[in-house]
C-alpha cells in the first residue's frame, strides 16, 4: 500500500562539506566528505517512514559506514607509518629532533592545553599584551604571598586549632554497648579473621561481648 500512496519524500543537503577542526593528525578533507555522507545517509535512513525504501536505505548507510571506518584506518596507517619514518630519519641524522618528535606523540600530548595569554583587568577588558598580562600576574601573585594581616607564628598557630576544633554531640560522645554489638552483628561470615586471630562468629556471641 505504501509504494501506491504519495508520499512526502524529504530531501537532505548531503553536500554539506563544512570544515571540522578534528583534533587528530590523521585527519583529511577526504575524511570530512566521507563523514558527512555518512551523517546523511544515516539521517535518511532514521527519518523514512516508508517500510519499502527503509530497508535500502539502511544497505547504504552501511556502506557509507564501512567505506569511511576502512578509510579512517587507512589514514591511521599511513599516518603512523609516515611517524616511523621520520623517527628512524631523525634517529641517524639529528638526535635532538628525534626526542622532540618523541615528546610530541601519543594522547599525553593531546590532553595539554596551553594557557591563554591574556588577563582580565580591572575595568573589566579582556586584554592579551604581554607587559599588560606579566604586570597583572606580578600584582595578583605579590598580593598573594605578601598579605598584610598578622603574621606572628604563634597567633596564626592558635587561629589554625580554633579553625579545626569541630564539636558535634554525635561524634563527641561515648561509644555505647548498642553501637558495638550492631557493628559486631553486621559483620560478615566465614571472614579472614585480623592480627587478633578472633573469627566474626566468636564476636557475635552475646557472653564474649559482654
Amino acid at each position: 500500500m505504501n509504494s501506491k500512496l504519495n508520499t512526502k519524500t524529504k530531501l537532505l543537503n548531503s553536500c554539506n562539506n563544512k570544515r571540522r577542526r578534528f583534533k587528530k593528525p590523521w585527519w583529511s578533507n577526504d575524511l570530512t566528505s566521507k563523514w558527512n555522507e555518512t551523517c546523511s545517509a544515516e539521517n535518511q535512513y532514521l527519518r523514512c517512514t516508508n517500510n519499502s525504501n527503509k530497508s535500502a536505505l539502511r544497505t547504504l548507510y552501511l556502506n557509507k559506514r564501512k567505506d569511511f571506518d576502512k578509510l579512517v584506518q587507512q589514514s591511521k596507517r599511513c599516518y603512523w607509518h609516515q611517524c616511523q619514518e621520520d623517527l628512524l630519519y631523525m634517529n641517524n641524522n639529528d638526535s635532538k629532533q628525534f626526542w622532540r618528535k618523541i615528546g610530541n606523540i601519543g594522547i599525553g600530548n593531546e590532553r595539554q592545553s596551553a594557557i591563554p595569554n591574556e588577563v582580565v583587568l580591572s575595568d573589566g577588558s579582556v586584554t592579551n599584551n604581554l607587559d599588560s598580562v606579566l604586570h597583572k600576574w606580578k600584582d595578583c601573585f605579590y598580593n598573594l604571598l605578601n598579605q598584610s594581616n598578622n603574621s606572628d607564628p604563634k597567633i596564626v598557630k592558635d587561629d589554625l586549632n580554633l579553625e579545626n576544633i569541630i564539636v558535634s554531640d554525635l561524634l563527641d560522645n561515648e561509644i555505647t554497648f548498642d553501637e558495638v554489638h550492631n557493628i559486631v552483628m553486621s559483620s560478615k561470615n566465614n571472614k579472614s579473621p585480623g592480627v587478633d586471630l578472633i573469627q566474626s562468629e566468636l564476636c557475635k556471641n552475646f557472653l564474649v561481648i559482654c
